[in-house]
């Protein structure tokens, strides 16, 4: 039997479900779902994205990573080329040219599976990396 405090407690911090959430009390699993998204980011970065792209630790194939916000400001931009590479080259864009150009002709692949809320959580990623201390010192350190 729940005594007066906790039924209280009860009643203003329920438990729900849905849409892939789980709410209690309200922000409790919001920032463990935080996490699982830069668990999951960290380990897609690594699988896929490391052997041509560098956080801090200059170019290889594809460009540096670090502070790409800062290069091309336009977030919506940097999410559909993250997605979907070839949709950009092919139509034409002159910033999506100049990184094929500096790539020397070898094009970024389309990921199965990358869509655009997940290339903001590899851009979200990307964008803390960058933050953090050291990351220009050629290492990429993933969180």
């Amino acid at each position: 039997m729940l005594t007066n405090r906790e039924s209280s407690w009860a009643a203003g911090n329920s438990v729900a479900a849905g849409n892939g959430w789980l709410r209690v009390g309200g922000l409790s699993l919001l920032l463990i779902c935080s996490t699982t998204h830069a668990q999951e980011a960290s380990t897609f970065y690594q699988q896929n994205c490391m052997s041509c792209h560098t956080i801090g630790g200059g170019r290889l194939v594809g460009p540096d990573l670090k502070n790409v916000t800062q290069r091309q400001p336009d977030r919506k931009w940097l999410v559909d080329f993250i997605s979907d590479p070839n949709a950009k080259l092919d139509g034409g864009d002159p910033y999506a040219t100049k990184l094929l150009n500096e790539a020397r002709g070898m094009r970024m692949p389309k990921i199965p599976g990358v869509d655009p809320t997940f290339a903001g959580r590899l851009l979200a990623f990307i964008d803390a990396e960058s933050s953090l201390p050291g990351s220009d010192s050629g290492e990429t350190r993933i969180s």
